[in-house]
């Protein structure tokens, strides 16, 4: 390319530059929700291309990023150096991540759906929901207080029938997804989950992100935890999911609490929010199914007696040799 170099150059002014690998030059990348200790938006400038390995963002114009966060008389020295008239002209594919927030599946629970907190016995399902019930205060141990603040419900028809549901909420109140779990052992599969994007923060709408976070796998586990604890949906996390930027961006310390057998993901988790900066405590859930089959009590006390991870102890950690 004719131009090249001034055009490297006036990136260089604009971009916090990395190095130079192959035909590609490294910057660090102004698009990512929180800031990366590496550069990782790569640009092509023999391409004209530009793409980011951690927030996904790329395009196939560099005006775009020159456009988006240069001066206007940067925009118009980079113009002068190619044939380019306006972005808009360009196929940009814009950050995924950003993308799937503004387009959003609209959430709505089944129309099935009936609140666990209340009992109409005058009603002829109501023995069903008895059953339903009991399940969560007998064999789960959750009390009324637990079902009221989860919002916790049941399906009696329909496709999530004899199903109980944990509705999600965001963090302006918006219904963004939910769970549901049979309460019968003849239901199968226990767990059935909507077909929606589970890029999301379950229930944001009641955590405080200035206090200690508490990160567990399923819903029963959360429900243990008793206050400030979020469920992965699953056992691990991704560095460029809204969960894990929010995390990251929290004041508090974030608490591990996976299941005995994750925990080999545990231990690439916590290397990640290391690498950030944020200070990780490892909540030891040995003798455990999951922390879901703990009562509140004996996980306060695991919780209490959690080990702060560092880099200096990091190693023992991965040898399994920290407790």
């Amino acid at each position: 390319m004719l131009y090249e170099q001034e055009q490297l150059k006036l990136l260089k002014s604009v971009f916090n530059y990395g190095y130079q690998q192959k035909n590609e030059h490294l910057f660090f990348c102004p698009i990512c929700p929180v800031p990366h200790h590496k550069p990782k938006l790569s640009v092509n400038l023999k391409k004209n291309k530009f793409h980011c390995w951690i927030c996904n963002a790329g395009g196939e114009s560099v005006y775009y990023l020159i456009k988006r966060f240069g001066k206007f008389s940067q925009q118009q020295e980079w113009l002068s150096y190619t044939n380019e008239k306006d972005v808009s002209e360009f196929n940009i594919l814009r950050d995924k991540r950003t993308e799937k927030e503004t387009v959003k599946t609209k959430v709505e629970l089944p129309e099935e759906y009936i609140s666990l907190s209340f009992v109409d016995y005058n009603k002829p399902s109501f023995l069903e929901i008895i059953k339903a019930r009991n399940y969560l205060l007998h064999e789960r141990n959750l009390t009324e207080i637990d079902i009221i603040k989860w919002r916790i419900g049941v399906c009696l028809d329909g496709f999530y029938k004899n199903r109980l549901l944990f509705p999600s909420y965001d963090c302006s109140g918006e219904l963004n997804y939910f769970i549901s779990r049979g309460y019968d052992k003849k239901t199968f599969p226990t767990y059935l989950l909507p077909n929606i994007d589970k890029d999301i923060v379950f229930n944001d709408f009641d955590i405080d992100w200035s206090r200690d976070i508490v990160l567990s796998e399923g819903i029963f586990d959360v429900v243990v935890i008793n206050g400030n604890g979020i469920p992965l949906l699953g056992s691990s996390i991704r560095e460029n999911s809204i969960l894990f930027n929010k995390l990251v961006l929290s004041d508090g310390d974030i608490y591990l609490a996976l299941d005995e057998d994750a925990y080999k993901k545990q231990i690439k988790i916590v290397k990640m929010f290391l690498e950030y900066g944020k200070d990780v405590y490892f909540v030891n859930t040995f003798g455990y199914k999951d922390v879901g089959n703990m009562t509140k009590k004996e996980f306060q006390k695991r919780k209490d007696e959690s080990v702060k991870i560092t880099f200096r102890n990091y190693n023992k950690l991965s040898f399994g040799v920290l407790f």
